[in-house]
């Protein structure tokens, strides 16, 4: 899979995804962390993010590096001394690319 850059050039879709899913980590943990600093909470407890992904099964390629790049972020995030302080700790679900696998880990 090609994906057609801005020139024209064909790019490796896997260097643009994983570009694109850590982009998104990136954007996207340290949004969530700071809505939970509205929550209150113990002040050396960690941020609890869960990451629900297909790690298994037909979504295996892209639920593992989008994992992954949600990942990196978070310890990014943690090397530079945290959010106030308080660490990220992600909780990684598989989904197996299935509905019926995923609803169940929505409460848990």
């Amino acid at each position: 899979m090609y994906w057609r850059g801005p020139a024209g050039n064909n790019i490796s879709g896997g260097i643009m995804r994983l570009t694109k899913q850590r982009i998104l980590a990136s954007g996207l943990i340290p949004v969530l962390a700071l809505a939970l600093l509205a929550c209150g909470g113990g002040e050396d407890a960690p941020f609890r993010i869960g990451v629900m992904e297909s790690l298994t099964g037909p979504g295996e390629t892209y639920g593992t590096v989008a994992s992954q790049g949600k990942q990196m972020a978070a310890d990014e995030i943690n090397a530079a001394g945290g959010i106030n302080g308080r660490t990220l700790e992600l909780i990684v679900e598989d989904s197996r690319c299935s509905a019926e696998d995923a609803v169940p880990l929505t409460t848990s």
